[in-house]
């Protein structure tokens, strides 16, 4: 309880803190902002909205109709909770929102509007639907390292962790790795690029599309679709503009309802970077294609994964897609997706003080697949808020400081793919059980677990060459007020689209469903997807939620028949924070859970573009789905 006290002041702090440090950074502007919210008090427009169902034009909780609206169905102690957390949500959810909407002023000389928007350098996919296998395969490969050379000398900032935290060297190179595919129908070449990066906004991503198109005019590449994603990593630099240099703070702050001030975003230098570098990657890999075969295998491996939030729920499999090329003398690609947030290395702990870069596990677990002669690219899965190396410093009970636990982990997940297939005595000759001596020497390494002690092969099946592609734009209303008020500020590189009440937001993002071969389905979604919206889970239940609401659609994977593969590429063509299910949403979440009889908590919703992220991406993605089921094989 002391750490639930601790964080409900700490959020009603923060919302208070706005105003009071906008005052003291950002002059008169400012204090008309905290004026207003007295102004809003006396008149009546700073109104606690919050209702007891969630939907608007209902009685506010504080009537008097609200107040019986929230307790008529008391039954249970959990019932209860819910009604009173009701009255606490609304609180801190209305100070934020006020502050957000009234006190911070927009800090972009021109505000943009949705009427005007035009979409430029979008990809919608293939267009047409295709049953049966084309062609053939082709695939090419490439990585370009942006680790920038003046990494030292220019004082780059890091993102992921703490703010203004500037980079002091790095332990190994970011990349920007990249796949070109094709079925060989001759419906274009679909790209898939992956920084590592702790997030892109979805103007960045089309911003490196530009770039290509450039190249693609004199090459005549046709593309029928270039998705960016990131691995997430923790400990890379600040792509997104969050954590930026107080400079950039306070001339943020002073730049509101100043038309002479422009906001600081993303370091221009670092946008160059990692934006020329992934056009080249793609670029390469374009050039690389050649024919093979692919191949699937997958397994679960649940105790790779620790799920520090709550519900503590995960995708288990690790996938593996394998590329093989026709020509024995190239290299082939291994393509993995499972969800696990990269941060073990960036952390400032008592042993690492966190300011050296590192694209963290997947450097290490690409050194090893290079070392056996393949190609590395992980596409994350379902990465939910805070899925993580099982792996850590206190596993198998070795003294390992962070550095070498995240070495340990990269390792092991190279043999691991390396040796799905396999069987126990195959990986102890072929792979030398995946050795890692090194890290151990000097250390008790009786307790050290072998990772394929009692080890199951998995089946690999070979993948039709299918490629169906669908992609959507998503207009999206963002009213998480911490995230408008970021977007106000100006520090995020997201483009923020008025509506035409002039204070309703809005962001244009991307939504896609891909097919490979028969039965492999992909929900390509634009922020981190909370694993109970995939494969189900009681915060689906208006029972197990916080709202005491069903949520609008069933687990994903419950529309598709037991044969479907159905994997998420998370993070892809944006970065639009945790994607959660309505009926569970709030900036802070406190419930009484019956099955351990005690209270959990969680804060998922500050870093979310919004309240119907769940229902709006999984529906938008469940539509695409049933236009490939719908209309097969024709134009749409």
């Amino acid at each position: 309880m002391k750490r639930l006290t601790k964080l409900i002041a700490f959020v009603l702090s923060f919302a208070l803190l706005i105003p009071l440090g906008t005052v003291a950074f950002a002059g008169s502007a400012a204090k008309d902002g905290v004026h207003a919210i007295i102004d809003g008090i006396r008149d009546g427009s700073l109104v606690l909205d919050d209702t007891v169902s969630g939907e608007d034009g209902e009685a506010g909780i504080f009537s008097g109709d609200g107040a019986v609206q929230a307790f008529k169905n008391v039954r249970t102690f959990a019932d209860l909770f819910r009604a009173f957390w009701h009255y606490i949500r609304s609180i801190i959810h209305s100070i934020l929102n006020f502050t957000a909407n009234h006190v911070l002023q927009d800090a972009h000389p021109e505000k943009k509007y949705l009427a005007d928007y035009q979409s430029e350098h979008f990809y919608s996919g293939t267009q047409t639907f295709i049953t049966e296998p084309a062609a053939g395969w082709r695939l090419g490969y490439s990585n370009v390292v942006y680790t920038p050379e003046d990494l030292l000398e220019h004082g780059y900032y890091m993102g992921g962790y703490d703010l203004f935290k500037v980079a002091k060297g790095n332990f190994d190179d970011l990349k920007v790795r990249a796949i070109c595919m094709s079925d060989g129908s001759g419906r274009g070449v679909t790209a898939f690029a992956v920084i590592d990066a702790i997030g892109i906004s979805n103007y960045d991503v089309r911003q490196i599309r530009a770039r290509v198109e450039e190249w693609a005019k004199s090459s005549g590449a046709d593309f029928n679709a270039i998705n960016v994603a990131v691995s997430h990593t923790h400990s890379g630099l600040d792509t997104q503009g969050i954590w930026a240099s107080p400079k950039a703070w306070l001339n943020n702050l002073a730049a509101m309802g100043v038309d002479s001030l422009a906001p600081e975003g993303v370091d221009p230098a670092l946008t160059e970077r990692f934006v020329s570098c992934a056009a080249q990657a793609i670029e390469e890999a374009y050039g690389a294609m050649e024919p093979g075969r692919l191949y699937y295998a997958s397994k679960n491996e649940k105790e790779y994964f620790n799920d520090k939030s709550d519900p503590d729920i995960v995708l288990e499999d690790i996938t593996r897609l394998r590329f093989v090329p026709a020509d024995a003398a190239s290299t082939p690609t291994i393509i993995a997706n499972f969800g696990c947030h990269p941060e073990t290395v960036g952390l400032k702990t008592d042993d690492t003080a966190g300011d050296r870069i590192s694209a963290d596990f997947l450097y290490y677990t690409e050194q090893i697949l290079n070392q056996n002669g393949y190609n590395f690219i992980l596409l994350q899965g379902g990465l939910g808020s805070l899925i993580s190396s099982g792996r850590g410093p206190s596993n198998d009970e070795l003294d390992l400081n962070r550095y070498e636990s995240t070495v340990r982990f990269g390792w092991e997940i190279g043999y691991l793919l390396l040796g799905m297939t396999m069987s126990e005595e195959e990986i102890a000759a072929q792979l030398d059980g995946g050795s890692d001596a090194d890290i151990y020497k000097g250390r008790d390494t009786e307790a050290y677990t072998l990772w394929y002690q009692d080890w199951q092969p998995s089946e690999e099946t070979e993948v039709a060459p299918i490629l169906n592609l669908r992609i959507e734009e998503v207009v999206f209303e963002m009213d998480n007020p911490i995230l408008v008020g970021v977007g106000k500020l100006g520090f995020a590189s997201n483009v923020m689209l008025y509506g035409d009440d002039g204070k309703t937001i809005y962001t244009v993002t991307e939504v896609g469903y891909l097919e490979l071969g028969e039965n492999i389905k992909v929900a390509m979604m634009p922020g981190e997807v909370a694993p109970e919206l995939v494969k189900g889970g009681k915060t689906l239940t208006a029972e197990g939620s916080s709202k005491g609401e069903d949520f609008a659609y069933g687990p994903m994977k419950s529309y598709f028949d037991d044969d479907t593969v159905l994997l998420v590429f998370d993070v892809m063509n944006d970065s639009t924070g945790y994607i959660i299910p309505d009926n569970d949403y709030g900036e802070v979440v406190v419930r009484w859970d019956s099955d351990i009889n005690g209270f959990t908590a969680n804060t998922d919703g500050m870093l979310s573009f919004g309240s119907k992220s769940g229902s709006v991406f999984v529906g938008t993605f469940l539509e695409l789905a049933d236009y490939r089921n719908t209309k097969n094989g024709s134009v749409c």
